[in-house]
C-alpha cells in the first residue's frame, strides 16, 4: 500500500486532521484492485504479502526472459487471483465444525422412520475443479456421489457444495480429494456406504508434458457397503451410466 503523507499537526489543530483522514481515505482507495479481488478468496492475507507475492512472480518472470509488457504487465497479479480461489485452509473435511458450514442440518431419513429399510441417494454430474498440486494447472469435470443413509441425508444442493469446498481447499491430487469427500460425508452422516468417482481433464498433461489432451482420468472411492457389497457397487453405477455426459 502506498505511503499516507500525514501534515504534522500543531496543537488543537481540526483542520490538519481533517486533511490527515482525507489523505488517508484517499491512499486507501488507491489500494491496487487486484488486491481487493483475491481478498474475496483470502480475506486474512495482509496487503504486505501480497504485493511480496507478486513481486517475487514479477522477478521470476522476468529471469526467464518475460518482458512485463503493457499486454502481460497484470500476470502477476491475474495469477495470485486465479490460485487464490484453490487456496482455503478453513475447508478442512476433517473437522465436523467446518463440515457443518458447507453441509447444514441433516434430516431424518425418511425410509427409517418408517421401516428402517434405507434407499440410495445418488447425484451426478456435479460440476468439479481442482488446482494440481504439481503444476498449479486446472483440472476440469464432473463428480458422481452414492450413500446408503442410516438414520440422516442432507439437502440436496449440499453435496455439490462439498464437491467444489473440498476441491479448492489446495492444489492437490484428485486421488485424495475423492477421499476428502468420502470421508467428510462418513464422518457428518455416518451412513452405511459411501462412493465418490470423478472423471476430470487434466491440462497439466493435455497441454505440457506428454501433451495429451481429452484423456480423463477416472478416480473412485468406496467406504462401507460400496467397497464390501457388489450388488450396491453394481446399483450405483447402473444408475449413474443412464446419466452420463
Amino acid at each position: 500500500m502506498s505511503k499516507t503523507v500525514r501534515i504534522k499537526p500543531g496543537p488543537k489543530s481540526p483542520v490538519v486532521e481533517r486533511v490527515n483522514r482525507l489523505l488517508e481515505e484517499q491512499a486507501q482507495k488507491m489500494v491496487d484492485p487486484r488486491y481487493e479481488a483475491i481478498r474475496k478468496f483470502l480475506p486474512q492475507l495482509p496487503y504486505q504479502n501480497w504485493q511480496s507475492a507478486k513481486g517475487l512472480l514479477e522477478s521470476a518472470l522476468s529471469l526467464l526472459g518475460m518482458q512485463q509488457s503493457r499486454d502481460n504487465i497484470e500476470t502477476p497479479a491475474r495469477f495470485l487471483q486465479y490460485i487464490g480461489e484453490f487456496i482455503n485452509p478453513s475447508h478442512d473435511p476433517s473437522s465436523v465444525v467446518a463440515l457443518s458450514e458447507v453441509l447444514g442440518n441433516p434430516f431424518p431419513t425418511p425410509a427409517t422412520e418408517r421401516d428402517g429399510i434405507a434407499g440410495m441417494v445418488v447425484q451426478t454430474n456435479i460440476p468439479f475443479r481442482m488446482a494440481c498440486g504439481h503444476h498449479l494447472l486446472p483440472a476440469m469435470g464432473h463428480a458422481s456421489i452414492g450413500y446408503i443413509p442410516r438414520n440422516l441425508v442432507v439437502g440436496l444442493s449440499k453435496l455439490a457444495r462439498l464437491v467444489d469446498w473440498v476441491a479448492t481447499r489446495e492444489p492437490g491430487m484428485q486421488e485424495k480429494i475423492g477421499n476428502d469427500i468420502a470421508d467428510g460425508l462418513l464422518r457428518y452422516l455416518e451412513p452405511i456406504g459411501v462412493i465418490v468417482v470423478i472423471s476430470a481433464e487434466h491440462t497439466c498433461m493435455g497441454c505440457r508434458g506428454v501433451a495429451c489432451p481429452d484423456v480423463p482420468t477416472i478416480t473412485s472411492t468406496l467406504r462401507g457397503a460400496f467397497r464390501d457389497n457388489t450388488q450396491a457397487r453394481e446399483e450405483f453405477f447402473n444408475l449413474i451410466s443412464t446419466h452420463r455426459r
